[in-house]
């Protein structure tokens, strides 16, 4: 067999729009009946499977959020597929049925599965193998499990071409958030094994200027925000900006953290002001996600021009935040002075705040993307405020009737006819 290796230094997102189109021609059997004709294969698009004869199993006694993931993917097999199947636990015997195995499993190709995820140091890790009537997913942890559940749904079913199969022509996949390793077999026997490798990431590592008082390898530099002052005075014209950092100290440790500069003409020079920190919940560290805003009218204790970074403090694992640090000197010092939200991990988390303040009404309003409903994978929600610091239940923005879909993250602007 001839094998060739493409090497794409890319993204997940861009690999899955490298691999899905690769279709040839595949028969299979059909699992009900073929218009009379059951014994005549039909052809399906190559890399589809179908899997009507499939059972769906888990763990007996599995945690809750695997339990939530299992769910997830059922409806999302009978919403996409038209399929309903049956879903059980680990403690129904083995009879060698065909099966998508989720998690930590006792059958024995969740074993082999698990086996193969040693090689992969990262605790982010997850598989998904296809094959011999089973299909595996499989992380290293409960969050990396439930990360591959969504992987499947989006890899696999949403991207199928056919009713009652999914397409596999990815192949294996073992993921993490920087590598990717997929093999593709055309109908001419051709076999390419497509490999994304951290190479940007570690390209981007580079000691920034000591003018910005940052001299450090950074891996990431992200979220950035930049307000021109208006409601300050003499500093009005002023250029803020803040963006989140993701740095490699000499510990070795990857921590992510906010950084606030300023530019006094027009953007053409930069100086550090600033490195706002964590001091809620010192537990978790990372900060991400940063929005800046200069309230225009008073607020509670907070007069005009004060400045708001609203940002997500997260451990990716377990727990996020959104928190509110003010500044009353246009960002030379910080106040983390409120926590507007909370949630869990990456699947459950709290993400991608914005403020706004309504003249209309004199509330101040923080939109974020919601991924702590159990009945929605996300959804876009807001809380407002009178005074900064008491703030309403979440009200619904943006929800799907399909739980399995996701508005992503909000950005408003408001048009000069007073639309937003």
């Amino acid at each position: 067999m001839k094998k060739t290796i493409l090497r794409i230094v890319s993204s997940i997102l861009i690999l899955s729009t490298l691999v899905s189109p690769l279709y040839g021609c595949n028969t299979s059997k059909p699992s009900q009946g073929n218009g009379g004709n059951e014994d005549k294969p039909v052809k399906l698009p190559y890399g589809a499977l179908d899997i009507s004869e499939y059972s769906i199993v888990y763990p007996e006694g599995a945690e809750e959020k695997i339990v939530r993931r299992v769910e997830k993917l059922r409806q999302a097999i009978e919403k996409t597929l038209g399929l309903t199947l049956n879903v059980v636990t680990d403690a129904t015997p083995d009879n060698g049925d065909k099966e998508i195995l989720i998690g930590n499993t006792n059958r024995e190709h969740t074993a082999d599965a698990a086996e193969s995820l040693t090689k992969n140091k990262s605790e982010d890790a997850f598989i998904v193998d296809i094959g011999d009537g089973k299909i595996v997913i499989l992380g290293k942890t409960i969050t990396s499990t439930s990360r591959s559940v969504d992987n499947f749904i989006s890899k696999y079913i949403m991207t199928t071409k056919c009713e009652k199969c999914i397409d596999y022509s990815a192949g294996k996949t073992a993921i993490t958030p920087y590598d990717v390793e997929k093999t593709v077999v055309f109908e001419n026997g051709v076999e390419i094994d497509i490999e994304a490798i951290s190479t940007i990431v570690q390209a981007s590592q580079t000691e920034v200027s000591t003018s910005l008082g940052y001299p450090t390898m950074v891996n990431t530099a992200h979220y950035p925000s930049v307000i021109e002052l208006q409601h300050n005075g003499s500093k009005n014209g002023t250029l803020v900006a803040i963006f989140c950092l993701g740095d490699r100290p000499v510990s070795g440790a990857i921590n992510t953290s906010a950084c606030v500069i300023e530019s006094t003409d027009g953007g053409e020079t930069w100086k550090q002001i600033s490195r706002p920190a964590e001091t809620k919940d010192t537990s978790i560290r990372g900060i991400s996600m940063a929005s800046l805003y200069e309230l225009p009218a008073q607020v509670g204790d907070m007069p005009a021009g004060t400045l708001l970074y609203t940002g997500n403090s997260v451990n990716y694992s377990r727990k996020s935040h959104i928190a509110v640090w003010r500044s009353f000197d246009c960002g030379y010092t910080w106040e983390e002075y409120v926590i507007i939200a909370e949630g869990g991990g990456t699947r459950e988390g709290v993400w991608e705040p914005v403020m706004w303040y309504e003249k209309s009404d004199g509330y101040l309003y923080c939109f974020y993307s919601d991924d702590s409903d159990p009945a929605h994978d996300q959804k876009l929600v807001y809380k407002r405020s009178k005074d900064g610091v008491v703030w309403s239940d979440i009200v619904p923005v943006c929800e799907f009737d399909n739980p399995i879909e996701r508005p992503g993250m909000f950005v408003m602007t408001k048009l000069g006819n007073g639309l937003y």
